[in-house]
């Protein structure tokens, strides 16, 4: 698990790091997230290419979008050609030395409602940036050829399927939540 909080598919904070972003000609996407400055610095962390070549990386499975959703609808077309950048980047390597990557994208799972028991917003607002950029995964997926979770739709099944809480304040899942949604990614 190489995840960090705040990770966008172009730009990946890292103070260890001395580039910021993910792949080269992601700059043109990396404004939105740090308001125009440069993404170099000190450090020297490996980047996500250099620890996926050393580990000789077949298939990586990208989860993408819930950060991005704090964007609202404006943060969309950014995405959209930010997401497709970062497919085709992956799509173009060969970490394990000999083919490309198998890869696939999961959405970010759905708000939780869990307002008659904590003072949380109720999810309407940021279900429906949720929704939409799971939309725009989906179909950045089926353009590129690369397989596709629907974590969204799925996560509000399951919170219409019980009464006992399966986040720990509405967005993150709590362990409960993740036997869900690993049972989800293994099937």
């Amino acid at each position: 698990n190489m995840c960090d909080d705040g990770n966008t598919p172009a730009f990946r904070p890292h103070s260890g790091r001395k580039n910021q972003l993910a792949f080269p000609g992601a700059e043109k996407f990396h404004a939105p997230y740090t308001d125009g400055r440069t993404a170099d610095g000190i450090g020297h962390f490996e980047t996500e290419d250099q620890w996926l070549t050393r580990l000789r990386a077949g298939i990586v499975v990208g989860f993408f979008g819930f950060n991005e959703s704090f964007e609202g609808m404006q943060g969309l077309p950014n995405f959209r050609v930010e997401l497709t950048a970062w497919v085709r980047h992956t799509k173009g390597q060969k970490y394990d030395g000999t083919a490309a990557p198998q890869i696939a994208l999961v959405s970010p799972t759905a708000y939780q409602d869990l307002t008659a028991t904590m003072n949380v917003p109720d999810g309407r607002r940021e279900n429906g940036n949720l929704a939409a950029y799971t939309s725009v995964m989906q179909e950045v997926a089926q353009a590129e050829g690369v397989v596709f979770v629907n974590a969204f739709n799925a996560s509000l099944g399951w919170y219409d399927q019980t009464e006992a809480p399966l986040t720990r304040d509405g967005a993150l899942l709590n362990n409960a939540g993740y036997d869900k949604f690993s049972t989800l990614l293994i099937d």
